[in-house]
């Protein structure tokens, strides 16, 4: 019997981060990094974010973590961070806040919306007339894959006709069935291989629209 193919489900993460610095700190983006893992949490996904410097400058430096504008952990030292994600479309607001004697006062805020998609396949292949159950794919046969994102912005459900979505099969990127609203990706599998690998990054398009009268 041949196998299914391996379709990977994709989750896509709708993340941006603004910072914002007091007049008191003198090149202090530069020496202050935060790293955050996963870099792409799903919904309900523990992340921590952790802030990270050359040096002393976070030796003696206070950092205090605001979770959707509540103070949650304070302290000298506390450089690290850990939070759990929403559902698709919560948005999760992160504020980290540092005081240095030395380096004075800033602050960075992390947006988190986390979103997914889902792929559903279908292989064109022949069944017996009386099976009625999903076709099985078989190599070198013609697939058919449809990316389901949910998306959310601003409370409804972002269209597929406004989002960007490029497709891999392993390694290779499909640059013609990628672009704006292509949801779906036929792709003839290979005859000497018995999965196929099907991966999709999905993203937030924006795009300006001009009308004339």
């Amino acid at each position: 019997m041949s196998k299914l193919p391996n379709i990977i489900f994709i989750f896509a993460i709708l993340f941006c981060g603004a910072v914002y610095v007091h007049a008191q700190s003198i090149d202090t983006l530069s020496t202050v990094q935060f790293s955050v893992s996963p870099e792409a949490p799903v919904p309900f996904e523990r992340v921590t974010i952790e802030a990270q410097a050359v040096g002393g400058l976070l030796g003696d430096a206070t950092i205090t973590w605001r979770q959707d504008g509540k103070e949650v952990l304070s302290g000298v030292g506390a450089r690290s961070f850990s939070f759990t994600t929403g559902a698709v479309g919560k948005q999760t607001l992160i504020q980290a806040s540092v005081y240095s004697v030395s380096k004075g006062t800033f602050t960075k805020d992390f947006v988190f919306i986390p979103a997914t998609v889902n792929l559903l396949w279908e292989a064109d292949t022949s069944a017996p007339p009386l099976y009625r159950s999903k076709t099985l794919y078989s190599p070198g046969s013609l697939i058919k894959v449809v990316a389901l994102p949910q998306i959310i912005r601003n409370g409804t459900f972002v269209s597929s006709n406004s989002l960007s979505f490029e497709w891999r099969v392993g390694n290779e990127p499909r640059v013609a069935s990628s672009g704006l609203g292509r949801s779906t990706l036929v792709y003839s599998g290979n005859q000497l291989n018995q999965n196929e690998n099907i991966s999709v990054a999905v993203f937030l398009a924006v795009s300006n629209v001009a009308q004339s009268n």
